[in-house]
């Protein structure tokens, strides 16, 4: 299929939705990651896909053409109510380099997401990811982290529980080792 001739948003609707092959165009057309980084950051329809597709590309690229956007993407997990689309920025946004400031501010929202019991498992487990990656930078951060996971662990499934407990115990074998 010929995406240069498709809308971003023709391109990740579900008749035209194949991730590899976008993968593979946008690797082959560089110019379009662009394309692709406004429609993710422009919360439309599908534009949670868009998100999706840039966080898979940045895997295999790099994040240097997402680098920049890294308040924008913060921005958006404030106003967004989808639970997908603020899982897969979360993703994108614990993928880049924040300077001390936009830390703090998406330590602060990750960590009202974790609070947040009506969010998806999903949603607040990558948030949790970033609060101990933060932990790893600022250890004396790491106390509140683990309390706040004491407190609503009872209000987690069993499954959601089990994986955030096995982070802290991979987390904390792992400074024990350094």
């Amino acid at each position: 299929m010929d995406y240069r001739k498709l809308h971003i948003s023709e391109i990740i609707s579900g008749e035209n939705f194949n991730y590899k092959l976008i993968i593979n165009f946008l690797s082959d057309n560089p110019d379009y990651v662009q394309k692709f980084i406004d429609y993710s950051l422009s919360g439309k329809k599908n534009a949670w896909r868009a998100t999706w597709i840039l966080y898979h590309y940045s895997n295999r690229h790099g994040i240097s053409q997402l680098q920049p956007f890294a308040t924008d993407y913060i921005n958006l997990i404030k106003k967004n109510k989808i639970d997908g689309y603020i899982r897969e920025t979360i993703k994108i946004v614990n993928q880049l380099e924040l300077n001390e400031e936009q830390t703090c501010e998406f330590y602060d929202i990750c960590l009202e997401l974790l609070w947040n019991n009506k969010m998806q498992p999903s949603v607040r487990s990558v948030a949790f990811e970033f609060l101990l990656k933060t932990a790893n930078k600022y250890p004396e951060l790491q106390n509140e982290i683990f309390e706040v996971f004491s407190q609503i662990k009872e209000h987690l499934s069993n499954g959601i529980k089990q994986s955030l407990t096995n982070r802290i115990a991979n987390y904390k074998i792992k400074k024990q080792l350094n």
